[in-house]
């Protein structure tokens, strides 16, 4: 019974425990993916005001990519032609103008998304902007790049996870054996009282320690 009433209890424990993680890692992927999308924004911003009035914009993007290879270029015609991407060639790309962030960026501007990249197959997070003569300059970043950082607080993780599974395995022993020490007395008392070998300091004493077992 006491071994059952504490496998029952750690198993609680350790369920609450782990929910707590995935719901804590959640929320940090969604906060990192939030700060992410708004990064990537603001970096088509700058570089399409800097495209705009710029000589060569196929130079400007290609310095861009080497000074940033974390984050992946495209320029996309008005039609949705690919005119540059920094991965991959533009011309074995298909027609973007279906992609959510583009359609945003031609209708109102901007635009953001985050999905598995059919090129990439991964989840990739996308920001769109739309330059003055109509082009849309696209900026994105995969999941691999975001959880980069991550990785590195992954091992303090771990041992946070451990140190709270020690602590729960710890409570769930002191509050079993706290659970059934009133019954084992209880039971040794009665069989005493069974045998008429109690004395009326030890059914004092008793009662005093446990009033909840009095009827």
């Amino acid at each position: 019974m006491k071994k059952r009433i504490y496998l029952h209890l750690f198993l609680v424990g350790l369920v609450c425990i782990l929910v707590t993680a995935l719901v804590c890692a959640f929320a940090s992927w969604q906060t990192t993916k939030r700060q992410t999308l708004y990064d990537l924004q603001q970096a088509a911003q700058l570089m399409a005001a800097d495209m705009d009035p710029h000589a060569d914009s196929y130079r400007l993007l290609r310095r861009s990519a080497q000074s940033a290879p974390d984050l992946r270029f495209t320029w996309i015609d008005r039609d949705g032609t690919v005119l540059y991407d920094s991965y991959e060639p533009a011309e074995d790309l298909p027609n973007h103008k279906d992609r959510p962030e583009v359609a945003a960026a031609i209708g109102e501007g901007q635009g953001s998304d985050a999905r598995s990249s059919r090129t990439l197959q991964e989840v990739t997070l996308y920001a769109a902007q739309k330059l003055d003569n109509g082009t849309i300059l696209r900026v994105a970043r995969t999941q691999t790049e975001l959880f980069r950082p991550l990785e590195q607080l992954l091992p303090w993780w771990i041992i946070s996870l451990l140190f709270l599974i020690a602590i729960c395995q710890f409570t769930v022993r002191r509050l079993t054996q706290g659970l059934l020490d009133p019954l084992e007395q209880a039971t040794r008392y009665l069989s005493q009282i069974g045998q008429g070998d109690t004395t009326e300091e030890e059914k004092q004493l008793f009662h005093t320690s446990y009033p909840e077992l009095l009827p």
